[in-house]
């Protein structure tokens, strides 16, 4: 068998050989029954000893069908499980680095804001009370997206070590 399986192709090997084994052991199974039935003796021990070879060559392709399914399955489906949580964690990310650059932008918007406030002549100082206190939520609110980012990206790294360990 190759190593480059995806999953559904080994699914499919693996019924595949269990039907084959399955259809086998019938058929080695109707050939043993033969032979009660055939009048020449030589025959009829033909019939059992084709019968019981059939059988055991069934028995042997459903045993390699499970370590099939064993061996090559199972991992190829830990491994999409884990590229599926992979792919979520990577949406998620880029939906937290949007929020951020938004955040960014507000933190810059709300800056200019206050510095034109700043400089204008004879401001109102509940004005500028309020543009100090949106910048002063923008810049948290940046920090906490910021702080988001960087928690998922060091999981990611150090799942992505895990990762290739158990690869």
């Amino acid at each position: 068998t190759s190593p480059h399986f995806t999953q559904t192709e080994a699914q499919e090997l693996t019924q595949s050989r269990t039907a084959l084994g399955l259809s086998e052991s019938t058929f080695g199974l109707a050939l043993s029954q033969l032979s009660p039935q055939e009048t020449h003796a030589g025959l009829g021990l033909a019939f059992r000893k084709l019968g019981a070879t059939v059988r055991a060559t069934g028995d042997f392709h459903l045993q390699q069908a499970t370590l099939e399914s064993f061996s090559l399955g199972d991992p190829l489906a830990y491994h999409s499980a884990d590229a599926f949580i992979v792919k979520e964690t990577l949406t998620n990310r880029q939906i937290l680095m949007r929020e951020l650059v938004q955040a960014q932008g507000s933190t810059r918007s709300k800056f200019n804001a206050a510095e034109r406030l700043r400089v204008s002549g004879g401001p109102k100082r509940d004005k500028v009370d309020e543009a100090i206190a949106a910048l002063e939520e923008a810049k948290r609110a940046e920090q906490a997206l910021a702080k988001k980012v960087q928690a998922v990206t060091g999981g990611l790294v150090g799942e992505q070590r895990r990762w290739f360990g158990r690869t």
